[in-house]
């Protein structure tokens, strides 16, 4: 862990958090007075930041393709750059939705939070997809399901490695429908 320089959004967001207000209220309120408690909280997340934690792993939630997402120790943190496979994931599926009207099927491996199949779901125009996700970590699917109950999305989480799992489902289904598998494994350069 290093002990790091805070920038200032860094202090927003633990701010926002320890006072238990959207950070447009810090914004617009500088006159407002911290308690006892929210000046303790407030030192105690400066703490942790500078010890190495990241904002997302202070607070338990980080944004991802403009959603909202719970995460904590079971899984990464979604990385901005991910994002771009998100978007690329969504103009096939488009692309290919439009040119043919077949079912397709999203598979998410190592799916961790669950933020690339949830971010692709909420984002596409038409819900001709039916979505699978899988991981390794009991734990982690914890949190997918969470989040995807969250986004009000309907993902069918499967524990295994890999795309074990749903073996069958991709054999049984292969000649009739597109399918789309994402994956950002964090052994994945």
């Amino acid at each position: 862990m290093t002990n790091a320089k805070i920038s200032q959004i860094d202090f927003d967001l633990l701010l926002s958090y320890s006072i238990h207000k959207p950070k447009e209220f810090v914004y617009s309120h500088p006159e407002y007075r911290l308690s006892v408690w929210q000046r303790l909280r407030l030192k105690y997340f400066l703490f942790l930041r500078k010890r190495g934690y990241s904002v997302a792993a202070i607070t338990g939630h980080k944004e991802f393709y403009g959603l909202d997402f719970f995460v904590n120790k079971n899984v990464l943190i979604p990385r901005p750059d991910t994002e771009l496979m998100v978007a690329e994931a969504i103009r096939i599926m488009n692309y290919e939705l439009r040119i043919k009207n077949d079912q397709t099927i999203l598979i998410d491996v190592g799916t961790g939070s669950g933020c690339i199949p949830i971010a692709i779901i909420k984002t596409l125009a038409h819900k001709n997809i039916n979505t699978f996700a899988t991981d390794i970590s009991g734990a982690a699917l914890r949190v997918a399901k969470k989040n995807a109950r969250k986004h009000n999305v309907d993902i069918k989480f499967f524990k295994g490695n890999l795309l074990t799992p749903i073996k069958k489902i991709i054999n049984h289904k292969s000649k009739i429908i597109n399918f789309i598998i994402t994956a950002n494994l964090p052994y994945l350069t």
